[in-house]
């Protein structure tokens, strides 16, 4: 029984193996996750220190400097995760 069920698992893998070919690129689950975790404690740190650094130049507001950091972050983290998938 248990032949029969990883061959439909390899017949019919799922959302995510087939999309972003974990096991192909020899990653776990668990390793996706915990590197996007720390990918998050990283831009949760800069969002907080790029305010503060730039901030204090004159005439740059410490909001629109967070906003700016937080567009670029996400328009970059989109593109790299396109380029990768499909690269």
């Amino acid at each position: 029984m248990s032949a029969e069920l990883a061959g439909q698992r390899q017949a019919n893998p799922s959302f995510i193996e087939a999309t972003f070919k974990v096991s192909e690129r020899k990653s776990t689950i668990g390793t996706e996750v915990y590197a996007g975790f720390i990918t998050f404690l990283a831009m949760s740190y800069i969002l907080a220190v790029n305010p503060a650094i730039l901030g204090d130049i004159p005439g740059m507001d410490r909001g629109a400097v967070f906003t700016a950091t937080a567009l670029a972050a996400a328009f970059a983290t989109l593109i790299m995760g396109f380029f990768g998938n499909y690269q």
